[in-house]
């Protein structure tokens, strides 16, 4: 298996944020971050009730499948949106690559709700397949990869 390599900077404003090489082909890379924002939230463990700091997207049914379609929901909603428009005008500016969404998630819950398994049905989401979801919002990127406590690389074939 071929490894992206010899990653670089783009300094120009409005476009990818990385370019990389992977065998021949140049990929543009966007990075995103889904940033962690809490919120109180009263929990009963145990006959005991308490409040604690919870990361502000899960759900309070505490379902890993909430929280999965919670995380798609959001990235869906912005975050890939803008990355495609970057990287077609990455393409259009500086000749043809291939594009990549980089998503930083940065969730208390994401180690534990977000692993390869969820991270797949995320993706699959975001190409519009799964109950509800019609609209592809990764239409023109080749390849997603995620961050949370690991590298998750979903490459198109």
């Amino acid at each position: 298996m071929q490894t992206l390599t010899g990653f670089g900077f783009l300094p120009a404003k409005r476009v990818a944020d990385l370019v990389a090489r992977k065998g021949g082909e140049r990929w543009f890379i966007e990075v995103k971050t889904l940033v962690l924002q809490t919120k109180p939230q009263v929990i009963t463990l145990g006959g005991k009730t308490e409040t604690l700091v919870v990361d502000k997207f899960q759900p309070e049914s505490r379902s890993i499948a909430d929280y999965v379609e919670t995380v798609a929901r959001l990235l869906a909603g912005n975050h890939v949106q803008k990355t495609r428009t970057q990287l077609l005008k990455t393409v259009e500016l500086l000749g043809s690559g291939k594009k990549m969404a980089a998503i930083a998630v940065n969730l208390f819950a994401a180690q534990f709700f977000l692993d390869c398994g969820n991270l797949i049905e995320i993706v699959a989401k975001l190409r519009g397949n799964g109950k509800g979801w019609q609209t592809n919002y990764l239409s023109a990127i080749d390849g997603t990869v995620f961050l949370t406590d690991r590298l998750h690389l979903f490459l198109l074939s």
